[in-house]
């Protein structure tokens, strides 16, 4: 079976209102606007990496294993058969719903239904990180989130930063 990536995952949660404000202030996703009841999350340019759903409980309810093009797809169907194991091959719905050409799934011994396909949509429209709520800050070592998220190490340091006398600069000729 030629599988090339993990593409997405569909959690369920019992709040999607605290996913709505963390994924996109925490993580930086961006939120894709959505008429269904999931909230599908962006991290690229592909349609949706993650369809978080309502739920009784936070579980994982299913995962998007991507195989490279239809023949790929065909072959992975003939292995599942080969093997013996029953599976189910998606509908035009179910199809729309994960933005993807053809998709079938099983469920695994842990509950969790694993859908093999291909051909998943890309965004029309172009991906936009979310920022944290106060936004990144830029200094010497790189990018990291302004206010309390600082590190440990940074917070220490501070108090020495500001009684530091400042050293002239010194320029030496060759």
């Amino acid at each position: 079976m030629d599988i090339i990536a993990l593409a997405y995952i569909g959690p369920e949660s019992t709040n999607l209102d605290e996913w709505s404000r963390y994924a996109p202030e925490v993580l930086g996703m961006q939120v894709r606007p959505h008429d269904g009841d999931a909230l599908l999350l962006r991290m690229d340019e592909r349609h949706h990496r993650i369809a978080i759903r309502p739920g009784e409980a936070e579980r994982l309810s299913y995962v998007g294993w991507e195989l490279r093009d239809r023949p790929a797809f065909e072959d992975a169907l003939r292995i599942l058969d080969a093997e013996g194991l029953s599976y189910t091959v998606g509908d035009e719905e179910l199809c729309a719903e994960r933005g993807v050409h053809a998709v079938a799934y099983l469920d695994g011994p842990d509950r969790i239904r694993h859908e093999l396909f291909y051909g998943q949509a890309f965004a029309s429209h172009s991906f936009v990180p979310g920022a944290g709520p106060l936004g990144l800050r830029r200094g010497r070592r790189g990018l990291w989130p302004r206010g309390p998220h600082r590190s440990r190490v940074e917070r220490r340091a501070e108090p020495l930063r500001r009684g530091r006398p400042r050293l002239p600069l010194v320029r030496v000729g060759w």
